[in-house]
């Protein structure tokens, strides 16, 4: 195994294959930066995950930029841009009753593009617009589902702030989904917060905790102190990776 898997596998068993980003080249050498390829690549990843029929899905430019380790301008201007080129559709389309940004991809035109400006001739079968797998979850307007354990979480918050944008957090991230796990989260939190004796103004606002997802934070978990940390040679430091 050379250095370059053995960093790679080190990487992935520290933070997960989520915590990683990777980008085909021909995306990066088409929109002739590396933020916009990563961006384009997170598009296509997204693109057949809406669950909707027409081929829409919904993600903000806080999440993109979450996402690609970009900043919120960076994600308008590609998208912007995306656009303007024919490659990407905006509609404003309701979810869970909240008005809501949509996207949809043109992957014709996207496939054209990509392969043109890196210079490669390949005929490619016609691909409508909108033609997308249905074995997907329905959305949340669809879904019967989608706000089940809402109204227990809410109940059960300490904060009652801003109920319509926590309900749209719940909705969006199909959190009935993790219902079990976030009621379960959320008590240890109140404990949390009244052993630190923090009153409702030092909460987080029960939207925020939704879109943060901290109900996995591990709790009461100090960092270690960088100076404890014992100094390895290159040498010590690879034999543990291997």
């Amino acid at each position: 195994m050379d250095n370059h898997r053995r960093m790679r596998q080190l990487v992935l068993e520290m933070s997960g294959q989520g915590s990683t980003i990777t980008v085909p080249k021909v995306y990066v050498r088409a929109t002739g930066n590396i933020n916009a390829g990563i961006i384009l690549n997170q598009i296509i990843f997204w693109s057949d995950k809406g669950g909707r029929d027409d081929g829409f899905f919904y993600k903000t430019h806080e999440e993109f930029a979450e996402e690609t380790l970009t900043s919120t301008a960076t994600v308008k201007r590609a998208l912007d841009r995306f656009i303007e080129l024919g490659l990407l559709e905006k509609r404003v389309l309701k979810v869970g009753g909240f008005p809501t940004t949509h996207l949809r991809l043109n992957l014709q035109a996207t496939m054209e593009w990509v392969m043109d400006a890196c210079g490669i001739a390949v005929e490619l079968p016609e691909i409508p617009v909108g033609e997308f797998k249905l074995e997907r979850e329905p959305s949340p307007e669809k879904n019967s589902k989608a706000k089940d354990g809402f109204e227990e979480f809410w109940q059960a918050y300490p904060k009652k702030e801003g109920k319509k944008r926590s309900l749209r957090e719940w909705l969006t991230g199909r959190l009935y989904r993790n219902k079990d796990e976030i009621l379960k989260a959320l008590e240890a939190h109140k404990a949390l917060w009244e052993k630190e004796e923090r009153g409702r103004k030092f909460m987080p606002n029960p939207s925020t905790w939704l879109h943060g997802e901290q109900w996995n934070d591990v709790l009461g978990v100090k960092p270690k102190q960088s100076s404890s940390r014992p100094k390895m040679t290159t040498e010590e430091f690879m034999e543990k990776v291997v």
